[in-house]
């Protein structure tokens, strides 16, 4: 237990600081999770039905006024809470470019028509090699039919 009063102030500070780190990143989880819903989804529809569901549940997010963001805007709202997240200390730098340069790869690729469909739930290196293996034999299958 802390005795001098310093000590103690710095306990209160830190408990602060904890609270409101919490809070940021969860906030950029959420941006995050809501332009991957929109990444993923398979039409433009149920991108901005995914997307509203999001913004239901996450009520750190704020909904917009208008009716549906396109996938840009989502990946620049997304990126710009996570730099504001490292920038005030609640996430790594390194850990957030790192995202960052994940989601922008996978934007470029839901372009250009190549993004690989999302696992569902977090599985292995293992499981998803052979998950990937399972569809590239199923697709030869039906190629030779």
């Amino acid at each position: 237990m802390a005795n001098s009063p310093s000590a103690r102030k710095r306990i209160r500070q830190t408990i602060k600081r904890t609270q409101r780190h919490v809070a940021r990143r969860s906030r950029a989880r959420g941006y995050v999770r809501v332009f991957e819903e929109a990444l993923y989804a398979t039409d433009s529809k149920s991108a901005s039905e995914n997307t509203n569901k999001a913004k239901d549940k996450s009520s750190t997010i704020k909904s917009s006024t208008r009716p549906s963001l396109t996938l840009e805007e989502h990946f620049r709202t997304a990126m710009s809470e996570l730099y504001r997240a490292a920038q005030r200390g609640a996430l790594h730098r390194k850990a957030v470019s790192r995202k960052v340069s994940r989601l922008a790869r996978n934007l470029t690729r839901q372009r250009s028509g190549t993004l690989e469909p999302k696992l569902e739930g977090k599985t292995s290196a293992r499981a998803k090699v052979s998950q990937k293996a399972k569809r590239i034999k199923a697709s030869a299958k039906a190629k030779s039919k």
